[in-house]
């Protein structure tokens, strides 16, 4: 696979991730607003890893883009 190729496509997988982080976001929020503690707190932690991984792959295309 060509690195540009593979830059894209972890780039794609980050935008991915941020749009799951949005939505768990949201979710957090309306169990937060009816209370539902534990639902928000599941919520929150699915947003710190799709934070995570989409920072990883950032940094790995980062990395990548250097190489060329």
């Amino acid at each position: 696979m060509d690195a540009k190729d593979e830059i894209a496509g972890l780039r794609a997988q980050a935008k991915h991730f941020r749009e799951l982080a949005a939505i768990n976001r949201k979710a957090a929020r309306a169990a937060k607003d009816c209370k539902a503690w534990v639902e928000a707190i599941k919520a929150q932690s699915r947003v710190d890893e799709y934070v995570l991984a989409a920072q990883q792959r950032d940094r790995l295309a980062r990395e990548l883009r250097g190489r060329i």
